[in-house]
């Protein structure tokens, strides 16, 4: 039935990617699976959505302990969320990029980029219906509790991707619709938070209300 008896995904095959030449293969063999399956599923009318986990650069630590004198938070120190450390190379030794410390102007101009090269990308290979962000897994859960500062960072990362995706749909008077689910947390507490943003401005209202991130 198959070529072959093992899996593996049509991107990547069977052989672990070394070179860069290799590398930039499986990149480019995303591309070509996700603008396969896209637009397949738009021709059946199925919605579609990527995304990523926030913040996708600067997330501030919580050094707290709690009563129980454990950590008050699964992200302990300061760190670059989601982006892999090559990337922050690349970023800084290729495109003169500050690595952002703190939440502020660098972490801004940071994330506007990666922001930038992910939805210019997604324009240039595939139909999309939505991109999608959302707090990861314990972040608000299990005895966590995110300090104000972490829960900033992330409505920072979703007003820096909705700034940028506006920018780069232009001209368009049609204002970009957002909705954010939130999810109840422990003691009353909500925390965890998601966005969901209409690519090339669907008007629809997600009809979910963010609250906590101001």
């Amino acid at each position: 039935m198959f070529p072959y008896d093992e899996m593996a995904s049509d991107a990547v095959g069977l052989k672990q990617p070394s070179t860069p030449a290799e590398k930039a293969a499986v990149i480019n063999n995303v591309g070509f699976l996700l603008h396969d399956a896209f637009t397949h599923a738009k021709r059946l009318g199925i919605k579609t959505a990527l995304g990523t986990e926030s913040p996708l650069a600067f997330e501030p630590g919580n050094a707290q302990v709690n009563d129980e004198g454990d950590p008050a938070h699964i992200i302990a120190e300061d760190w670059i969320r989601t982006c892999p450390s090559y990337v922050r190379d690349r970023m800084k030794h290729v495109h003169g990029f500050a690595i952002p410390t703190s939440r502020g102007p660098d972490n801004e101009a940071f994330a506007k980029a990666l922001y930038e090269g992910m939805f210019t990308r997604i324009m240039r290979t595939h139909p999309l219906d939505y991109f999608w962000l959302w707090t990861y897994e314990m972040w608000a859960y299990g005895g966590h509790a995110p300090s104000r500062d972490q829960i900033e960072s992330v409505a920072d990362d979703f007003k820096y991707a909705q700034q940028v995706m506006k920018e780069l749909t232009r001209p368009s008077s049609s204002p970009l619709s957002d909705g954010g689910l939130e999810v109840p947390g422990e003691m009353g507490r909500s925390w965890n938070f998601m966005m969901i943003f209409p690519w090339r401005f669907l008007l629809e209202r997600c009809g979910m209300m963010r609250r906590g991130c101001g």
